[in-house]
């Protein structure tokens, strides 16, 4: 006799993300992606989607995917990455650059999502999430010219122009310049 027996794969990815560098408005983030299978099975078909919030922008060419053969799809805002298969205790780093917009304040969080077509385990550790603390990088100078070199007390009107710039150090929005 002949008996057909149904095997579950089971797998459990995980996902973990950190990001490098100082949150500086105007300025680039490297995010690192790290994705594991604790098994017991291969997992299948994994994959780790990043919707970038507003303030984020993916920096074209910036992708390392390592030694992972991760490769990614960008639409828009929405970042793919095909992780393809991962073996039990296999686990993959790859890393991207973000340019924070010069006007981004306060605190910037991101999520990543890994999934895979077989059943997981544990999809408590199926996100990673990472905030940075946004700065302001803004170096004002400020410049006062008179419309005349010498001028008699009490006679002579003087017209004072200011001119306020920013040095190549600057690389955020100045905000409430007076």
């Amino acid at each position: 006799t002949t008996e057909d027996t149904q095997v579950e794969r089971v797998v459990d990815v995980g996902i973990t993300k950190s990001a490098g560098g100082n949150g500086v408005a105007g300025g680039e983030l490297t995010y690192s992606i790290q994705v594991t299978n604790a098994g017991p099975s291969q997992a299948r078909d994994v994959s780790v989607v990043d919707t970038l919030v507003d303030a984020l922008s993916y920096v074209d060419g910036s992708f390392d995917p390592g030694t992972s053969g991760v490769t990614i799809d960008e639409n828009g805002q929405e970042l793919t990455f095909t992780v393809g298969l991962l073996d039990p205790g296999q686990t993959e780093t790859f890393t991207f650059d973000v340019l924070l917009a010069t006007d981004a304040q306060g605190a910037i969080g991101n999520t990543a999502e890994i999934s895979s077509s077989d059943n997981d385990s544990n999809s408590g550790n199926d996100s990673g999430f990472v905030s940075v603390s946004v700065e302001q990088r803004v170096d004002l100078v400020l410049e006062k010219t008179a419309d005349v070199s010498t001028a008699v007390p009490g006679q002579d009107e003087i017209e004072y122009t200011f001119t306020v710039s920013h040095t190549d150090d600057s690389i955020s929005d100045a905000t409430g310049v007076t």
